[in-house]
């Protein structure tokens, strides 16, 4: 409906169904594959729809993540994410005896960084991985894609991203590692996602109830984590104005909460302030 044409889609995948395979198949979307045992029932689909087999990728894992929070790291050996380095050439081998000629690469080591000197360690790894197949399975890469994970400031004291410095780690070694002839000529994809559009929007919404229990003071809104989850999931920090009185100075300090009937049911602690 969009007018995105198949072979610029690629579904990366965590636990596929075989639905998911068929619906991509039948419609020939390009599948991003993150375990050798999907790799298997992925063929099989094929099979069974009398497809012709397309470009496929496989997600790696470089053993090495970053993120804002813990739950979003998405690489290490005990992430569920992507295949690890011992089985990436096993995995390409395979697929090649199962009938595929085309592949891509893939890997996204987590969300929210805000440190480019974060993905230096992941992008060397992946780089002498794709260098390793390409060496070993003679595979020319038509795609090498760096995921994303660029993260924005949501504290006004936080800088941002130094996309110079990320420059240089991804953009800048992938193509002194094409110029010497190491990877071929595959196409650079990257995920900026949250980048692009993290800071497009903002949640409006309204008090409802000031309250002091003699301990505490709480604001109390018509939006929860229903509407919000990122504070009571990762304890996310999300700036907070008043804004009929954004320009006024700071005195009582209140915790924003929302009215799901649960008390992690907050927005901020301590971020909203009345005169």
């Amino acid at each position: 409906k969009s007018g995105i044409p198949p072979n610029r889609i690629i579904y990366t995948g965590n636990m596929f169904t075989d639905q998911d395979f068929e619906f991509s198949v039948k419609q020939d979307i390009i599948v991003n594959i993150d375990s050798l045992s999907q790799l298997k029932r992925l063929a099989k689909i094929y099979e069974k729809l009398e497809k012709e087999k397309i470009l496929i990728s496989f997600r790696y894992n470089p053993e090495f993540g970053a993120g804002h929070h813990l739950h979003t790291i998405t690489a290490g050996k005990d992430i569920k994410f992507g295949i690890l380095e011992h089985q990436m050439v096993k995995a390409y081998s395979k697929a090649k005896e199962l009938g595929f000629e085309k592949f891509g690469i893939h890997q996204h080591i987590g969300s929210g960084i805000i440190e480019a000197n974060d993905y230096e360690m992941p992008v060397e790894k992946f780089l002498v991985m794709i260098k390793k197949i390409v060496k070993e399975l003679g595979i020319h890469f038509e795609f090498v894609d760096f995921g994303g994970g660029l993260g924005i400031p949501y504290h006004p004291e936080t800088d941002p991203l130094d996309l110079n410095r990320y420059s240089d780690i991804v953009i800048k070694k992938f193509k002194e590692n094409i110029e010497n002839g190491e990877i071929g000529e595959p196409y650079l994809f990257i995920e900026p996602g949250r980048y692009i559009s993290a800071e497009s929007s903002i949640l409006l919404t309204q008090v409802n109830t000031i309250k002091d229990n003699g301990f505490k003071l709480f604001a109390g809104i018509d939006a929860g984590f229903n509407t919000l989850i990122r504070p009571t999931l990762y304890g996310s920090y999300h700036h907070i104005i008043v804004c009929d009185e954004k320009d006024k100075e700071e005195n009582s300090k209140y915790d924003v909460v929302g009215p799901i009937c649960e008390s992690g049911d907050v927005l901020g602690k301590k971020e909203f302030y009345q005169n």
